[in-house]
């Protein structure tokens, strides 16, 4: 075989944002045939970034040239689209003498909440092409399944329950699906993660209490639980008045509809979700070494929410 060296010298910077490299290869020995023949190429470009309308948009431009007077030019306009930089695109225009022509493209991908959807046009002197594709993944769980637009080596669910439309703020579009279930992907392993959800997108019938996981450490290749505990029902805050304006103290427990269990807060208030409108609470403290109760009875009664919480001042008898 023949021993081909080669010699490359280069530099980029930038100045104001805009950056700009050049290079200069030079070959001792043809790479393409056995006549001993140097070569060299020589290459610049230019890349310049801005923004319009809250989107990024990059202008480039390149050119080479070599020592066979063969000189190349593209020029690319590439940039992003959508709140969330779901969508991308990229159109470029190319030329090269001594045969080469026009050459040029167009592609464009878009990320939605199951699948990154994408599609291109390009030409050359000789030939057309279009390609187009739609890459994505479900994923199974005793939890129900969801699709994901990609899943890479570590990645972590996030459960809901059955609240839909939360939305994750460590990913690009990615909201819970109808079974409260979501995938986030390319989670750093035996490290600490943190998944947080916005709390505008949780709806007013849904609580959740913690809307950030901020201690999940996966093992590589794992698909790690993040259950942000979401409980779906109806929001009370009651404040509980006694017949004989008696103190109920702030900590006195309350069985909720012999299934749930808070306490009550200060000034007498009573936060929490039940799954129907109306119910029954027993509340039940000590004072003075002796056992106090009451109860209480708690309905909508065609009440108005606001901000899906239904206050009511109500009798603990």
């Amino acid at each position: 075989g023949k021993t081909v060296h080669s010699y490359n010298a280069g530099f980029n910077s930038s100045i104001n944002k805009v950056n700009y490299s050049v290079y200069y290869t030079y070959y001792d020995g043809n790479r393409y045939s056995d006549n001993n023949k140097n070569s060299h190429d020589l290459s610049m470009n230019v890349s310049i970034p801005f923004s319009w309308h809250e989107n990024y948009i990059w202008a480039n431009y390149g050119i080479s040239t070599n020592n066979d007077n063969q000189v190349l030019q593209t020029a690319r306009l590439s940039g992003t689209y959508g709140d969330k930089n779901q969508a991308n695109w990229d159109i470029y225009q190319g030329y090269g003498n001594k045969g080469v022509n026009y050459s040029g493209g167009v592609n464009g991908s878009y990320k939605t909440q199951r699948a990154v959807i994408n599609a291109g046009y390009s030409y050359t002197q000789d030939k057309q092409n279009i390609n187009y594709g739609i890459n994505g993944a479900l994923v199974a769980t005793q939890y129900g399944a969801v699709f994901t637009p990609s899943l890479q080596q570590t990645n972590a669910l996030i459960l809901t329950k059955d609240t839909s439309g939360v939305e994750v703020i460590n990913g690009q579009s990615i909201k819970t699906n109808n079974s409260g279930l979501a995938v986030i992907s390319g989670m750093s392993p035996y490290q600490k993660n943190s998944i947080s959800v916005n709390t505008n997108s949780i709806p007013s019938d849904t609580e959740i209490s913690n809307n950030i996981i901020s201690n999940i450490i996966p093992t590589k290749g794992a698909l790690v639980l993040a259950d942000f505990d979401a409980k779906k029902g109806f929001k009370f805050l009651l404040t509980l008045q006694t017949p004989d304006k008696s103190t109920i103290p702030m900590g006195a427990k309350a069985e909720i509809d012999n299934d749930d269990t808070q306490l009550v807060a200060s000034f007498h208030q009573l936060y929490f979700v039940a799954n129907k409108p109306q119910g029954n609470i027993q509340v039940s403290w000590i004072i003075n070494g002796e056992q106090k109760s009451c109860h209480v009875t708690y309905n909508i009664d065609n009440k108005t929410p606001v901000n899906g919480l239904y206050i009511l001042d109500t009798e603990c008898k």
